[in-house]
Order: structure tokens, then sequence, then C-alpha cells
């Protein structure tokens, strides 16, 4: 079999429909499918397992962007943000992960009051900014941990969280295991063992 991966259009998407080329939320992640996808591909001969550990991320990756996207495109509520004020808003969560974001900046960006945005944005989400943000830092540290060999202190500074410790019970909270145990038993505890 020969799968050529040097070249790959602008608008290629994934079978789940996420556009790899495209700015926004599901780009990154799509980088990141498309990269693991092709290190399992160039592992296949050599390495089965490492390869079939780079296909199962890519996978799980994929399934995560997947329910967010249906998430997204439920119909609009009235008093909730419009299609633009989310996409704004969300830009706004993905590209400051690592950094403190006030509500009143949120609702800057989307010309709002805080306390109109903190509403609308709740009737479009279903949570408060704040639990969407740790939401999407819980996410995005998943993606690091299943695409990085990162140590679980540098993810947990890579998404904002204040260090390992508030890391690890905010994850455990959310998924009832350890980010460390989470990884091992994702990746297999071979990799990650003390």
């Amino acid at each position: 079999m020969n799968f050529s991966t040097s070249a790959r259009p602008a608008s290629a998407t994934t079978p789940a429909g996420v556009a790899l080329g495209a700015p926004g939320p599901f780009a990154q992640t799509g980088e990141a499918v498309f990269k693991l996808l092709r290190d399992g591909l160039s592992a296949m001969d050599d390495n089965r397992a490492a390869a079939i550990a780079c296909i199962q991320r890519a996978y799980a990756l994929l399934e995560s962007q997947h329910d967010r996207r249906d998430m997204a495109s439920a119909d609009r509520v009235p008093g909730s943000l419009a299609t633009w004020q989310i996409r704004r808003a969300t830009a706004l969560i993905n590209a400051n992960l690592d950094q403190p974001i006030a509500t009143h900046e949120l609702a800057a960006c989307v010309r709002l009051s805080p306390d109109y945005f903190a509403r609308a944005f709740k009737l479009s989400f279903g949570v408060t900014p704040h639990t969407y943000i740790f939401q999407r830092r819980l996410e995005r540290a998943q993606e690091l941990m299943l695409t990085t060999d990162q140590p679980l202190c540098q993810i947990a500074q890579d998404c904002g969280f204040a260090d390992q410790a508030h890391f690890t019970r905010r994850f455990r909270l959310a998924h009832g295991a350890t980010p460390h145990a989470w990884r091992c038993a994702q990746l297999g505890s071979y990799r990650f063992a003390a």
C-alpha cells in the first residue's frame, strides 16, 4: 500500500466532517488527527502497536469533536447568542485557554453587557461561561494527553490551571479518575508507568 501524506488539499475534511484546513475550534484537532493518522500509517509496518495507538488516539479526538459539533448545531433558542456571537466567544475562549478569561471580556467581544451575555451564553450552551471554560480546558488537556508526551504539570499550565494539583482536582471531579490514570487507561499503562 502506498499512502501519500505529503500533499493534502486545504479544504480536506475528516470522515466526521471536520474541515482540516478551516480556521476555528476544530482546525487544531483536525491537524492533530491528521498527524496521528500519518504517524500511524508510517509506523504500520515497523511497529503495529504504535500504529494502533495512533489510530485510537485519532478516533478519540474525532469522537469528542463530533459530539461537540452536534451540540453546537442545535436549534437557536430565543434570547440565546447569535451564531456570530457563539463563534466569536468560542474563538476567544479557545485562543486563551492558557490564561484567565473574564466574563466581561467575552461580553465585550460580542457587544453585550456582562449580565445579558451570561444569561444568553447559558441559554446557548446549557452551562455558564465559567463552567464552559473549565470544560474546554479539560477537553484541551485530554487532547494534549492523547497527542503529546508532555508531563502533566506542563499540560496543566498550558490549559490555564493554577498548578498540577488544581488540574488533578478538577479532572477527577469531571472524569472520576486522575489525569495520570486516565492517560494510562487511554494509551496503555506501558507508556506512562512511573
